[in-house]
């Protein structure tokens, strides 16, 4: 993407309603942190059969996601193309491929279906919003977004499927 769609799509979200899309796209990783936190919770005391992959499959991908990230070092998009993100940020350059943000949500997701089916459609919706959020506040390229979404649900594949 170039700048001026960085600035286009994030134009959208700016305006009377701007705090109301940053305190959205902030907060919606911690909510389904807390919602991933109850799950672990649950199969740790009620379903200990699937405890293991509920707990062990997000922090692979954690871990892989982090491991990539330093190894690519791929600058973020706002360094490299000059524009404010709509996000507060600290100022870091680099570790913008793949999006752990990214990552964790779909791995999350992933995990809560897998645990029980009625979660799914909630836990993916958010899933798919954060993903979305860190494209539209210009934190992270499509590209970044799209190759964490592709080795969570690998890693969920093998690690829930197997």
């Amino acid at each position: 993407m170039t700048r001026e769609r960085y600035e286009r799509l994030m134009g959208r979200f700016r305006g009377p309603h701007e705090r109301l899309w940053i305190l959205c796209f902030r907060r919606a990783p911690y909510v389904l942190a807390l919602g991933y936190a109850l799950l672990c919770l649950y199969v740790m005391f009620v379903r200990r059969d699937i405890a293991v992959r509920v707990i062990g499959v997000p922090a692979a991908v954690f871990a892989l996601t982090s491991a990539l990230r330093a190894a690519i070092d791929r600058p973020r998009p706002y360094d490299a193309l000059g524009y404010t993100p709509l996000l507060p940020h600290r100022s870091r350059k680099g570790r913008s491929l793949p999006s752990r943000h990214a990552a964790c949500a779909v791995v999350i997701a992933c995990a809560m279906a897998y645990a029980s089916a009625p979660l799914a459609l909630p836990a993916g919706a958010m899933a798919a919003f954060i993903c979305f959020s860190r494209v539209a506040a210009g934190m992270h390229y499509p590209s970044d977004v799209l190759a964490a979404a592709a080795l969570s649900l690998a890693c969920s594949f093998v690690g829930f499927c197997a």
